[in-house]
């Protein structure tokens, strides 16, 4: 069903139909599944969780509560992702306004492999997109409800193949063969970090409890941090002038929404472009601290908080809070990566520097 040249108020009214007549069907499906998770849960009622936990070990229950708190962020974020897909421009303008513009920074190569998956998307929209929306929120309802049983388990799986999915052709691979990819804009991807989340909460239970989870952890935000710092300071990327490295700002500054956010971004981007090599050189610096920071002194405090107060300084004046515009797909990377560092980290700071201090408690 073309919708190219429909107008839009009936391409709304189809999409809200349309999603009404598919409620029920959704409703049930997820009423069968849990009628066989309880009932599979009954025949095995010991908890997972807690039976795998090395009791001996002072900050257990840290680990235990963090592991609680990542899947409570899995699966509120993909409800939310969920019920993002359903903003009206979605219905029309989701191919158009997002994926063609990720598309066009794509190598010759990949744009030319992706391709027919936006034909195939944009011949029915409205139905890819409903599609979207069920995945999304079925995936996060048995993330938050399944627990670490076969239907939790399942959705976690699930996740992990949806979100590539999604990385590959919502974010086109987080921008990272785009030439101009900044952690500012939140590449490479959100997503990324849902299907980290994933496998951590799909690793034995043992592993959290005696360092394995945190130490790949580690290595992985060192890895982030490298890749982050390389790209921004890419000279091909055009991050050393001034209209390259305000232009993700302002792009965020022109999509609809509050005026005062609006005033906000349009001056940080004034004082982008009025000191770019300034800037850039800063913005570098802190993920070049924070690489050698999470590979060599990850149990220290000042690692911890410049973490958050990057993350935090990134997702307000560089991705806008991610669900802006009535386009936003996701609450962008700077949330989920703060989110699973305070999860992973065992619940905070106070673990890893309890396990600093009992080198038998987490062995490096």
């Amino acid at each position: 069903m073309d919708m190219t040249n429909t107008p839009s108020p009936f391409i709304l009214h189809v999409f809200y139909m349309t999603m009404l007549w598919q409620l029920p069907l959704f409703l049930v499906l997820c009423g069968g599944v849990f009628m066989i998770h309880r009932r599979y849960r009954r025949n095995n009622r010991t908890n997972v969780d807690s039976a795998a936990l090395p009791s001996a070990q002072p900050f257990a229950a840290r680990l235990f509560t963090g592991r609680k708190i990542l899947r409570t962020t899995l699966g509120v974020l993909w409800i939310l992702d969920g019920l993002l897909q359903l903003q009206p421009d979605m219905s029309s303008e989701f191919i158009p306004d997002i994926i063609n513009p990720i598309m066009s920074g794509q190598p010759p190569l990949l744009a030319h492999l992706l391709q027919p998956l936006v034909v195939i998307w944009s011949q029915n929209p409205i139905q890819f997109d409903l599609l979207a929306v069920w995945v999304q929120l079925f995936l996060g309802v048995s993330i938050l409800f399944g627990g670490d049983f076969l239907w939790g388990r399942a959705a976690l799986w699930g996740s992990i193949a949806w979100g590539f999915m999604v990385w590959v052709m919502g974010e086109g691979f987080g921008s990272i063969f785009s030439g101009n990819a900044t952690w500012l804009a939140g590449d490479p991807g959100a997503v990324l970090f849902y299907m980290i989340g994933a496998g951590f909460l799909l690793a034995p239970v043992k592993n959290w409890g005696n360092g394995d989870i945190f130490r790949i952890f580690r290595v992985i935000m060192s890895a982030v941090w490298l890749w982050a710092a390389a790209a921004q300071g890419w000279p091909a990327s055009g991050f050393w002038t001034g209209s390259g490295l305000s232009a993700p700002t302002l792009s965020m500054a022109e999509m609809p929404q509050p005026r005062p956010m609006a005033e906000i971004l349009y001056r940080f981007a004034q004082l982008l472009n009025s000191a770019p090599v300034v800037w850039n050189t800063v913005f570098i610096l802190i993920m070049t601290t924070l690489c050698v920071g999470w590979a060599v002194y990850a149990r220290q405090r000042w690692v911890w908080w410049l973490t958050y107060a990057w993350l935090g300084f990134t997702w307000i004046f560089g991705q806008e809070f991610g669900v802006l515009g009535g386009l936003g797909t996701d609450p962008n990377a700077s949330l989920i990566a703060g989110l699973l560092v305070y999860s992973v980290g065992a619940t905070g700071v106070k673990a890893g520097f309890r396990a600093a201090r009992s080198p038998s408690i987490v062995p490096e």
